[in-house]
């Protein structure tokens, strides 16, 4: 009873202290006061998992606050750079046909004979190392193509979705083999074999995250998440990569939503039966 006191006051968002305390007011014989506890519970509606979660981002926030503007500013930066890149490339195309004429009449003018000419390099290193983040608990973001996501007008067969499982199965053995491309390529023949399967992507986000590219594994959840918003896994994975990222507030609400849905899923599930 003491005890649960004391933590209370130090974590009054915790629906499973009063929940606990509600069970010894109850053995005391007041009835009243756990009744109010119980109630207090219910309001909330906190899990023990996911209050811890919330409260060791909590401790961070402060810590990393001034950081996390900073590589938000940094990846700001980086595509402004990937833009003027982009820019500069068209271009350059766009040229290509004009310096190839005046370098052939320049090289005409020299006996007829053609000298190679010279490479235009631009060094982008110094950019490259200011986008580097000082801390290994924030990467800097991936900016690869985007991933094939599978046409979700496709009808799929039972034999589309058979193959589908087959492709997943050898994607988890090349995971296990530690051929994590392979792995990618694997999920993605299955996820066009079967596009509406949620756990295709979570399970591709996963992989994602072993090759340390974020925003891919974000993709991927927020294609699950369309898909069927009830999908737990999906929270899981977009919360690590937000993480990643150095989005604590944001990964600390996923991670939440993810406890949630899987506390929730025996209830749901329960629903459908009952429903069919």
């Amino acid at each position: 009873m003491e005890d649960c006191n004391v933590a209370i006051e130090l974590n009054p968002q915790s629906a499973e202290l009063f929940r606990l305390r509600a069970k010894a007011l109850k053995n005391l014989g007041r009835l009243r006061e756990a009744a109010c506890d119980l109630a207090l519970a219910s309001k909330l509606e906190y899990d023990e998992e996911a209050d811890a979660v919330l409260k060791r981002f909590k401790l961070g926030f402060q810590r990393i606050s001034e950081r996390q503007a900073s590589c938000a500013q940094r990846y700001k930066e980086y595509e402004i750079l990937e833009k003027i890149k982009n820019t500069e490339t068209s271009l350059e195309h766009q040229g290509k046909d004009h310096r190839e004429k005046d370098f052939g009449k320049q090289s005409k003018n020299k006996g007829g004979k053609y000298t190679e000419e010279e490479e235009i390099k631009t060094d982008h290193d110094s950019e490259e190392s200011e986008l580097e983040f000082d801390t290994e608990e924030v990467i800097e973001p991936d900016d690869d193509v985007h991933q094939e996501m599978g046409d979700e007008r496709v009808r799929v067969t039972d034999e589309m979705r058979k193959q589908a499982n087959e492709k997943k199965r050898e994607a988890f053995n090349a995971v296990s083999r530690g051929e994590l491309l392979n792995a990618i390529d694997l999920f993605t023949e299955a996820i066009k074999l079967n596009p509406r399967l949620t756990i295709l992507y979570a399970n591709r986000a996963r992989v994602y995250l072993k090759l340390q590219k974020p925003h891919a594994a974000i993709r991927d959840c927020d294609k699950a998440i369309q898909i069927n918003p009830d999908s737990a896994q999906p929270y899981k994975w977009r919360g690590k990569a937000l993480q990643l990222l150095g989005y604590w507030q944001r990964a600390a609400k996923d991670l939440a939503t993810n406890w949630r849905e899987q506390k929730s899923r025996p209830w749901k599930n329960w629903k459908e039966q009952r429903r069919i």
